[in-house]
């Protein structure tokens, strides 16, 4: 059975259209997002599945590049941040187990003055950006083309760093929606849809209208090629 993997931030995690998406098509979702998540950590954990074997060439990848100016770190079990720490928040366990010490880590999102000061200190944007474009090339091979990228919002580069990014993903056949007219959460607030409760993220509906107009047509091509490699 072919797999779905989603990857993202919240946009993907808190959300049901990933769900709906794989029954609609019978596949197997794999949803790798983290709420409030980071794009290195995304690389992490297809990472994790690559090294493992997780990922086949009749596989669907849907991967939502989310704001740049966040950072996940990956903690092991017995990282020194985790000793003093009563009832860490916003960390999810690894699906995979590492492979040089077959623990599970910890991919934590950064709500602490500590990891905010790291971060502030380490940032590098650009290199960011270079990794992230590897991994999406290695993911695309992986999956005989069938990635496509789409973005949070139409405001994540800074400097045009858009243009060069969206140019490496055409040089590498890499499927993409439109960065300016086609970023959820622009389309979003462009239309004046509703938001729900939190005020950040789209209502269910909305959701649903989007992956039926920008998504779901990629996914029904990507099945119809999956099913001509078996």
């Amino acid at each position: 059975m072919a797999k779905l993997f989603t990857l993202g931030c919240s946009l993907t995690y808190s959300s049901q259209w990933p769900e709906n998406l794989a029954k609609k098509y019978n596949l197997e979702l794999k949803k790798l997002a983290v709420p409030a998540g980071d794009n290195v950590t995304q690389c992490r954990r297809f990472i994790d599945l690559f090294l493992r074997d997780q990922v086949n060439n009749e596989d669907i990848i849907l991967w939502q590049i989310t704001y740049l100016d966040r950072m996940g770190f990956r903690l092991s079990p017995d990282h020194h941040f985790l000793e003093y720490t009563n009832g860490i928040k916003h960390h999810l366990h690894t699906f995979e187990t590492n492979l040089f010490d077959s623990k599970k880590h910890l991919d934590y999102v950064p709500f602490n003055h500590e990891w905010y000061e790291v971060w502030y200190y380490l940032k590098n944007q650009t290199q960011t950006l270079q990794e992230l474009l590897f991994t999406l090339i290695i993911a695309n091979q992986k999956v005989a083309n069938k990635c496509l990228i789409w973005f949070a919002q139409d405001n994540l580069f800074i400097d045009n760093h858009e243009k060069t990014f969206c140019s490496m993903l055409d040089k590498h056949d890499i499927s993409h929606l439109d960065y300016d007219t086609e970023s959820l959460m622009s389309w979003v607030y462009r239309n004046s849809y509703p938001l729900a409760k939190d005020g950040m993220h789209p209502t269910e509906t909305i959701y649903q209208k989007y992956v039926e107009t920008f998504l779901e047509e990629y996914v029904k091509k990507f099945v119809t090629s999956s099913k001509t490699l078996t």
